[in-house]
């Protein structure tokens, strides 16, 4: 996978722990980018989804063979549901939707197909370990 921005992250997986509780949640369950209502880009190739949720917001979710992305908090997807997207492939604009959220940002999430959904962030994982170069987001 690839990191689905160039931009600084501005919260990390696991942080907050005591804000994330009253989700169920052990923390933090993606990564947080300042991205100001521009384009991301796919993680990986796969197919799109899009759903619309109360807390998150507008957003987009990728199958892979490896697991899923989700990118929240979106102004716009600029694919169809169930469209292909291909590594790289800018289809999303960030956004400040959903009511979790304080400002314009990406939120990103791995779902790897081996992580338990009881692992306390609802199967998610922290994403930069698998990021192609992990050593750079």
């Amino acid at each position: 996978m690839i990191p689905p921005s160039r931009k600084p992250l501005t919260q990390f997986f696991g942080e907050w722990p005591e804000m994330y509780a009253q989700w169920g949640l052990s923390g933090h369950p993606g990564l947080d980018y300042a991205c100001y209502f521009e384009e991301a880009r796919a993680a990986d190739a796969g197919w799109v989804t899009i759903t619309h949720e109360v807390v998150r917001g507008l957003c987009a979710t990728i199958e892979h063979l490896h697991g899923r992305t989700g990118y929240a908090h979106l102004r716009d997807v600029l694919v169809a549901n169930g469209a292909w997207v291909e590594q790289g492939e800018e289809f999303v604009i960030t956004g400040n939707s959903g009511s979790a959220t304080t400002a314009p940002h990406l939120h990103f999430d791995y779902w790897p197909r081996d992580a338990g959904a009881d692992n306390g962030y609802g199967g998610r994982v922290d994403p930069i370990p698998y990021f192609e170069g992990s050593d750079t987001v």
